[in-house]
């Protein structure tokens, strides 16, 4: 039989367990949600600011050419920006509904098609 004390302790011990529980659970409904927005907007336009975040994340912020409506997205795997050169004044296009986002490099004649990104396996 346990005593008052253990019983205590191990109310104790669950509400630890749920709390550290909870802050990632909500973390990822939040990020399924904004990616989910992002995928039902079309855009086109420049990359305005990278900002590296933790764990190899980068904020994109995104000039849309059709609006003047700046685009957030947390990229994931940062490693695609650096393994493909991606940077400040790249454009970037997505068709609405759609998960592939290309990335074009500026070049001497204009942009030039450098690379696709597929977010459908992020959380959809």
């Amino acid at each position: 039989m346990l005593s008052k004390l253990n019983w205590i302790g191990v109310i104790i011990l669950i509400i630890i367990i749920l709390q550290m529980c909870y802050l990632p659970i909500t973390q990822e409904i939040k990020r399924g949600d904004e990616v989910k927005n992002f995928v039902s907007q079309a855009m086109n336009g420049h990359i305005t600011s990278l900002q590296q975040g933790g764990r190899g994340t980068y904020d994109i912020i995104i000039q849309n050419k059709n609006h003047s409506s700046k685009l957030k997205y947390t990229l994931i795997n940062g490693w695609f920006l650096k393994e493909n050169a991606i940077k400040m004044g790249d454009s970037i296009s997505k068709v609405k509904n759609d998960t592939i986002m290309v990335f074009y490099k500026l070049d001497v004649k204009g942009y030039k098609k450098c690379c696709e990104y597929n977010m459908s396996s992020l959380f959809l």
